[in-house]
């Protein structure tokens, strides 16, 4: 659920946190570039393609962390090369790295095309 309010975030996580205590955190997202200011209390984790601000579709999910949808290909060597880029938050430290990895991936017939923006993610500090 994307969320455009701090107050929103913090009611939703209070009533997440009735149901299932400790299960949920907030992320913050901005797009890279813009200029917006970071959240509060939230570390910079890495960049990923998204359609932010218009959805949060994740094409690096989508082929290389939980291939729901299209999955990869049979012996999983497609996106190795940018999997081999992805930080410890299964996200890209460079904003180059995430517009090469999202130019690869529609180049494919069977991926979700673009429009892509680079997103840049904010975690709870642990």
């Amino acid at each position: 659920m994307l969320l455009l309010d701090e107050d929103a975030v913090h009611d939703v996580l209070g009533w997440a946190e009735v149901e299932a205590p400790g299960v949920y955190e907030p992320v913050g997202v901005r797009t890279a570039g813009s200029g917006a200011a970071p959240p509060d209390g939230l570390l910079r984790a890495g960049l990923e393609p998204s359609y932010l601000p218009k959805g949060y579709f994740s094409p690096a999910c989508d082929c290389m962390c939980f291939p729901r949808w299209h999955g990869t290909d049979p012996e999983g060597i497609l996106f190795v090369e940018h999997f081999a880029k992805l930080n410890p938050f299964g996200l890209f430290d460079s904003a180059e790295d995430a517009t090469s990895f999202s130019t690869y991936y529609e180049g494919f017939d069977w991926t979700e095309r673009g429009p892509y923006s680079v997103a840049e993610v904010f975690l709870r500090a642990t």
